[in-house]
């Protein structure tokens, strides 16, 4: 069947120049050494030294910056058609076109046949990288494009010499997941802000819950959790799995910003008090019924519904103190949740039991389009162009909130440009920070945004 195959790539820096056709090999010896390319000669033979020497002769009769490369690279592509065995023949020599392996590589699929072929395919032909992979039911994106409810494969290569890339995995979601051979979660929860690794996470649906965040909280107290949830399969290397949760963790002078955009815009500047609370139900509002001091605002909505309404909870997002030095971790400053009951009694919220606390307060928050594009626009205007980028939407945005796909692809390209290595999936609910906790969400768009360790957001 056909494919219509799109790449995109980002560079930082200078790259040494290399000589090597084995990309395993000279994978392994990279990260072992850490030497500069062109110290090392590498041997190979047989089909795969042909096919690299086809590549370079390729590479050096083209006219592009690509010739001298990056220390870190990120690097995207999006291959259309149904056919499990082509996609997996496309995204091999794509890989082909650089003479190393990449250190991490995601890949998304939607209404590709055999998606399991995919996994082990690539497996098999860069062994020595980790691999995650995710099948969503609606949808995958690549190189700042949303192609929803179309079949495709979408991948994004991160080479990332000197971070340490680590797999960990859960069966069932009651404990810390198993992290790869001997490393230990203890290695990492005395880190601090400035050298916790971060994470990117896949979830299955079934027996999942915000607990198993807090556990990741715990794991990882200064280090970024983003991702999604997965109705379909999940991959770690050749294996898939659809319960469970799979990850990477990335542990060096790497840092992955996240850009949690929930949608919603306050419906006025009114907050309110919640002075009385059982387990996620909301008993008084500056100590009266919380009905009571709605009801204006639900009347005035009521006249001229503009979109749907939320509750917003404000979150602990002040300052920490690390060797003398405030960090902040960027993140909205209100929790958007569904409203599951609104009565006489109180206001029931979609919220972890005794989430509650003293002086948290209550907003209502707006969705529709416009106040979706208004908040990534402002997250967007806030933030420089990052090395690379994941994006995890709800399965609600798209076409089914603005109308037609590719809003928030397009935000992207007119701040950051076409070239930027993007990829991603339609999620069955999205992870990502608000203040210092990691939750589920939902109408939201997780962004994680690749940048070097140290640089401005």
């Amino acid at each position: 069947r056909p494919h219509t195959t799109h790449h995109a790539h980002a560079h930082v820096g200078p790259r040494q120049p290399t000589h090597g056709a084995h990309m395993h090999t000279y994978a392994r010896a990279r990260r072992q050494a850490g030497q500069a390319a062109d110290r090392l000669m590498l041997l190979s033979t047989g089909s795969r030294r042909a096919r690299a020497k086809a590549t370079a002769m390729a590479m050096a009769g083209r006219c592009m910056s690509s010739s001298v490369a990056a220390d870190y690279e990120f690097r995207s592509i999006a291959v259309q058609g149904t056919d499990g065995n082509d996609a997996t023949s496309t995204l091999r020599k794509w890989l082909d076109e650089r003479p190393v392996s990449p250190d991490a590589l995601f890949f998304f699929t939607h209404a590709v046949e055999d998606d399991h072929r995919i996994a082990t395919g690539l497996s098999q032909h860069i062994p020595e990288c980790k691999i995650l992979g995710v099948n969503s039911g609606w949808g995958v994106i690549g190189n700042n494009e949303e192609l929803e409810n179309k079949e495709a494969v979408t991948a994004l290569a991160a080479y990332i010499p000197g971070v340490k890339v680590l797999a960990f995995e859960s069966d069932d979601l009651l404990g810390a997941p198993q992290l790869e051979g001997e490393a230990e979660w203890a290695d990492f929860i005395t880190r601090t802000p400035k050298n916790s690794p971060d994470a990117i996470l896949f979830a299955g649906t079934t027996g999942f819950n915000e607990s198993y965040l807090r556990i990741m909280d715990n794991m990882l107290p200064h280090g970024t959790k983003l991702g999604g949830l997965v109705d379909g399969h999940m991959f770690l290397g050749d294996e898939g799995k659809q319960t469970g949760s799979v990850g990477l963790l990335f542990d060096g002078p790497i840092h992955i910003e996240p850009m949690v955009c929930q949608g919603c815009m306050p419906l006025s500047e009114e907050r309110f008090k919640v002075s009385a609370s059982f387990n996620s139900f909301i008993t008084e509002l500056d100590g009266r019924p919380p009905l009571e001091v709605l009801l204006p605002f639900l009347e005035e909505h009521s006249r001229d519904p503009k979109g749907h309404l939320f509750g917003g909870l404000t979150v602990d997002a002040s300052a920490i103190r690390e060797n003398n030095e405030d960090i902040v971790r960027p993140s909205p400053s209100f929790l958007v949740r569904h409203i599951m009951q609104l009565s006489n009694e109180g206001v029931a919220l979609a919220v972890e039991p005794n989430y509650l606390e003293e002086n948290t307060e209550f907003s209502l928050q707006l969705l529709n389009r416009e106040t979706a594009m208004v908040e990534i626009g402002l997250a967007l205007k806030e933030r420089e162009r990052p090395l690379g980028a994941m994006m995890f939407p709800c399965s609600g945005r798209g076409s089914n909130l603005y109308g037609r796909p590719g809003v928030e692809t397009d935000l992207l390209r007119a701040k950051w440009g076409a070239d930027l290595a993007t990829a991603g999936y339609f999620a069955a609910g999205e992870i990502g920070p608000v203040g210092f906790k990691t939750y589920i969400h939902a109408f939201t768009t997780s962004f994680a945004l690749f940048r070097h360790r140290g640089s401005n957001p």
